[in-house]
């Protein structure tokens, strides 16, 4: 007789990702990563403690892959913070219904790299220090997340729900942009790029 196949930590978290994509936080128990893997609920707790730490997991590992993405070795500080916040932006995109955990993710302190020291090693290179690094990390951070999240946390009809928003702003340049859901995906990335912009700005970066 065959011996059964042994599942890896990323079987678990790849099976994780798809539910979560497919039907929302909401939908990630052991459950139903038993039924998606065809295997025990308990066969999750090998690599998991709790539902808490697999979400942690699914968060720590998107991050990862975000920071091995991006060589901090080239670029003036600000190139290089412009290039994290597109990056983030781009990797939760593709994973809309799983933005909600990074705004309460307690991946950090779990042991996973996170992109908490790389922006302030790069606010450090740019001259911050003190209250004024500690501050402008919080501003960047609530504005990659808060803008992504306001962005793409009604997806797959984020756009079509702006379109028809914009289209009752009785103003001559809100219907301007109203006229296609093409139109309001490039002014979303566009004010993301120039909020971003001014942001930096304003902490001299």
């Amino acid at each position: 007789m065959a011996r059964p196949r042994t599942l890896s930590r990323e079987d678990f978290t790849k099976a994780a990702l798809k539910v979560v994509d497919a039907d929302g936080l909401e939908a990630l128990t052991f459950r139903r990563l038993g039924v998606e893997l065809n295997v025990s609920y308990t066969a999750a707790y090998t690599y998991f403690e709790s539902h808490a730490d697999l979400v942690d997991a699914l968060v720590g590992d998107l991050t990862t892959e975000i920071l091995k993405g991006i060589d901090f070795s080239v670029g003036t500080p600000r190139e290089k913070l412009m290039v994290m916040a597109v990056s983030v932006r781009r990797k939760l995109s593709e994973h809309p219904r799983l933005i909600p955990a990074f705004l309460v993710s307690n991946s950090e302190v779990r042991g996973y790299p996170g992109a908490t020291v790389a922006i302030l090693a790069i606010m450090e290179e740019a001259g911050l220090r003190g209250r004024d690094l500690s501050l402008g990390y919080r501003a960047l951070e609530s504005y990659i997340l808060g803008a992504t999240a306001f962005d793409f946390g009604a997806a797959p009809d984020h756009l079509k729900i702006r379109k028809v928003s914009y289209s009752r702003v009785d103003h001559p340049e809100f219907r301007e942009l109203a006229r296609s859901v093409r139109s309001v995906e490039e002014h979303n990335e566009e004010a993301y790029a120039r909020g971003l912009s001014m942001l930096l700005d304003g902490m001299g970066i």
